[in-house]
């Protein structure tokens, strides 16, 4: 028979991050007009989009039609309404059909208006534009494609017609599942097939077994108990948190 062993690494945890990606930006194809505009080459053209949670970049994206033609994109802090400081750059990529996707060295972005802005090698209908949208200020500046990215946004030109581009980013947010010291007990340790939660100072109702996702995999709800028995048996080995009555948690690994 296979023996279930539970590890407790720590009881005083002050705090649990689960992560989920999210898009700022335009994603979907379906709400851009049929034909659309047409992107110049040799041109650094964006428009603004609002993060409004901190996290973590991982790529700069485009919805693209395979039109032949290679693209770098750069995110640039806002300032006043117009590009500010640089804030990272991507290398050059073919434009794909669907998402073109490129990945950037991982960077924490805090909340606020962020500019993603693409240049390309060839003009062409590239990606899905809507045409003078109300609102929506574009800035662009000429660049011949082999040469940097500028680092800031000086010299900017604002358009006179406002449009808005299938141009996303994906962003890691982490939430922050906040607890509190406490006489969090789980024993024995090392476990077998069983371990007992025991809390003295305020009952425990439920108990909520979560891997490093964030997903629960295991949950049961008690009548006010200081000392409980969870059955383990049947979880996978791996790393987890155990957390009770929402509030108080420890990380624990079955092997």
């Amino acid at each position: 028979m296979k023996t279930s062993v539970f590890l407790v690494l720590g009881i005083f945890v002050s705090s649990i991050c689960f992560s989920q990606t999210r898009h700022i930006g335009n994603d979907d194809a379906s709400s851009f007009e049929s034909i659309g505009g047409t992107q110049i080459e040799n041109y650094l053209l964006g428009t603004k989009y609002n993060l409004k949670k901190p996290g973590v970049l991982t790529s700069i994206n485009l919805l693209g039609k395979a039109t032949g033609s290679k693209v770098k994109m750069a995110i640039y802090s806002d300032n006043n309404n117009s590009p500010g400081n640089l804030v990272t750059s991507t290398k050059s990529v073919l434009v794909k059909s669907g998402v073109t996707s490129i990945s950037v060295s991982t960077k924490t972005l805090s909340e606020g208006d962020y500019w993603i802005m693409a240049v390309y090698n060839t003009t062409g209908n590239h990606t899905y534009t809507n045409m003078d949208v109300e609102g929506k200020e574009v800035y662009y500046k000429a660049l011949e494609f082999n040469t940097n990215i500028p680092s800031s946004g000086n010299g900017f030109i604002k358009s006179e017609r406002g449009s808005d581009l299938a141009y996303f980013l994906e962003i890691e947010e982490s939430s922050n599942l906040e607890k509190t010291k406490t006489d969090l007990k789980v024993y024995p340790n090392p476990a077998s097939n069983y371990v007992f939660v025991k809390q003295n100072n305020t009952p425990i109702s439920l108990i909520e077994v979560k891997d490093f996702t964030g997903n629960t995999v295991k949950a049961i709800s008690v009548s006010r108990k200081n000392n409980v028995r969870l059955n383990i048996n049947s979880l996978p080995d791996g790393v987890y948190f155990l957390v009770v009555n929402d509030n108080t948690s420890t990380q624990i690994i079955k092997r």
